[in-house]
Formats: C-alpha cells, structure tokens, sequence
C-alpha cells in the first residue's frame, strides 16, 4: 500500500447522496478504487517523459494549488458543489454528500482542447471535452460536505488541473432541488491546448484514432454517451459526435 493510500480518509458514499438520481447508484465509480484519486505525479513525468511530452506541459504544482484558493474563496457555503459534464460524470474520484442532475446557461459541451496526453499522445493526439460558451448545458452536479471539502478538492484538482487547458470558474446551477453555485471546468481560451470550434467529422476521426496513458480517446466519447443516456440528458452536437467517432472507430 502506498504511502498516500495508507493516509486516505475514511470516507464512503451513502446510499442518501443518490436520492435524487437513484439511476447513478452503482454507476458511479467508488472513488476507493479510481485511478484518478490516487495519481502518482512521479510516475506520470517519467511516463510523459518517455512519451516524449515537452518538459512545461504539467502545471506547476504551487500554481495548481493557487487556483484552488482562488475559486474556493468565491463559494458561499461551506458545503461545495461541482458541475461535471464529462468523465467526473461517472468516475469522480472524490467522495460527495449528495448528487443531482443539473444544467448551466452560457456554455456548452464541446471536445474543444487538443488532447496530447491522459487519452491522447503526441504522436496520437485526440480532443478533450470542455465547456465552451454557449447556450446550455446539461450534466450533474456533486455536493462534498464542509468535512470533506479540503481533501476532496484537493483530489479534483489533482486530476482536472494538472495540466493547462481548463480554468476554474464558479456558475450558476438549475436543478429540480432549487439553484446551485457551483464550481466546474471551463476552456481557457488562452491556452495553446485550445483548438476552438472543430468541425464533427474532423473532431471524430481524431477522437478514433487517439489513445494515451490513460486509455483510447473513443473509450472516453462512449462512455460519456453512456452516462447521458442513462440520464435521459439530450445534446444534440455531441450525439453527432458520438455518432460519427463509432462509425470512424469500428472502420
């Protein structure tokens, strides 16, 4: 057991966080067992190394770690909500209080970050998913109690900043319960991972044939499409995608 393992809280999720989406109960994975809770940093520079990754791609951590204080400063309570519109769907890797499906005005889902690493390589670069403005988006959203706020968050960041791309932002969240703030992952504009509005057929060939340390591209398009189904949450853009990327990737 690993040293970060062996100092793991004692946190479970109660069968009481999915009283809302009773669908997601054991369809979530258990945070005790994704690999994106227990990142090991060491290993992934040697591996990034190896992959031929250029030596600034991962964010420093004491610049992870200030975005962080930044955007938990802006949450009102001490309870924390997170918007998740893609893998944080159906394997989060933190542990939460309470889950609801939820929607966002202003931005929408789109595979819209040049993907070098995690599911995507320099040599078999793919796109990410991100939220791009725009006019709404549907997904889910995570209440981490106070109790939890600190590790958990921490463990998010770990995974969602690790490298440049994304910027935190807090949003307004509808859900059936009553409006949420939350804080989620936006598209940095600035950054050079930022590949703007790809056309689908373009974006699906790269998503098929993309693959990295973490896996195939593809494996991440179906599994999203997956998890909104089961939802019942519709986006038309992405179902094209979807669409497209299965018929590219079983050619």
């Amino acid at each position: 057991m690993t040293e970060k393992r062996a100092q793991e809280p004692g946190y479970d999720i109660g069968a009481d966080a999915f009283r809302h989406v009773p669908q997601l109960s054991g369809r979530i994975h258990d945070p005790h067992t994704s690999k994106f809770r227990f990142l090991d940093f060491v290993d992934i520079d040697r591996r990034a190394k190896e992959s031929n990754y250029p030596e600034n791609w991962r964010r420093p951590d004491d610049e992870r770690e200030s975005t962080r204080r930044a955007i938990l400063a802006e949450q009102p309570d001490e309870d924390v909500w997170v918007f998740a519109y893609g893998s944080l769907m159906w394997d989060p890797g933190f542990f939460f209080d309470e889950v609801r499906i939820g929607r966002i005005a202003g931005y929408e889902r789109r595979f819209c970050l040049h993907l070098t690493g995690g599911r995507g390589s320099p040599d078999r670069p793919g796109l990410m998913a991100a939220l791009d403005l725009g006019d709404l988006c549907d997904g889910v959203v995570f209440r981490i109690g106070a109790d939890k706020v600190e590790h958990e968050t921490a463990v998010l960041w770990r995974r969602e900043m690790i490298s440049y791309g994304y910027q935190p932002k807090s949003v307004d969240v509808s859900t059936a319960q009553g409006e949420v703030r939350a804080m989620t992952f936006v598209a940095d504009h600035a950054s050079q991972r930022y590949a703007g509005a790809v056309e689908i057929d373009e974006a699906a060939q790269k998503i098929a044939g993309a693959k990295g340390m973490m896996g195939s591209n593809i494996d991440y398009v179906l599994n999203l499409a997956d998890q909104l189904d089961l939802l019942g949450l519709k986006d038309e853009h992405f179902a094209q995608l979807a669409a497209k990327t299965r018929k590219y990737g079983s050619a």
